[in-house]
């Protein structure tokens, strides 16, 4: 008999645990994630007309400009007038002499294309999307036809500014 009474208990344990462990509950897990809009901007160091005897006809430059995004963001690039400018003309300074230039959107470098400075009402000047990846964007720089000025080593500095 207790046999019989320890195989009977034995067994009522097995069924009462098979019967736990055939138990299940589910509940959901949210997942999220969310992708910001951002963007990095990589001037080059300087947009260089290099050694020129002459300002008589143009003299032009161009510089790349490096802008990576997150996919999707709509940006813009802009300059201002620089350090040196005298109302909307940008202007080189060697001591007390100056010499006029610009920079554009185009190759071609029309009046229209002028990057115009930050925050005037002037038209946007570089308009992109970002791709996730490094886009270049070219700035094509001119001397303009001018008076040569006394020799010298004219600079000025742009501020570059991204807006996204």
């Amino acid at each position: 008999m207790l046999k019989k009474v320890a195989f009977l208990a034995v067994a009522s344990l097995a069924l009462a645990s098979g019967a736990a462990s055939a138990a299940q509950v589910s509940d959901n897990l949210a997942v999220s994630a969310d992708i910001t809009g951002t963007c990095t901007l990589t001037s080059a160091a300087t947009l260089s007309f290099g050694p020129n005897p002459s300002t008589g006809s143009n003299i032009d430059a161009q510089q790349d400009i490096s802008v990576n995004c997150t996919t999707g963001v709509d940006y813009t690039i802009g300059m201002n007038n620089g350090a040196n400018a005298l109302g909307l003309v940008r202007r080189m300074v060697s001591g007390a002499n100056f010499m006029s230039y610009d920079v554009y959107t185009a190759a071609t470098r029309a009046g229209a294309e002028s990057v115009a400075a930050v925050g005037t009402a002037a038209p946007a000047n570089f308009i992109g999307t970002g791709t996730g990846a490094g886009q270049t964007i070219t700035v094509f720089g001119r001397i303009p036809s001018q008076s040569t000025p006394p020799v010298g080593t004219y600079t000025d500095t742009l501020v570059v500014t991204l807006q996204y």
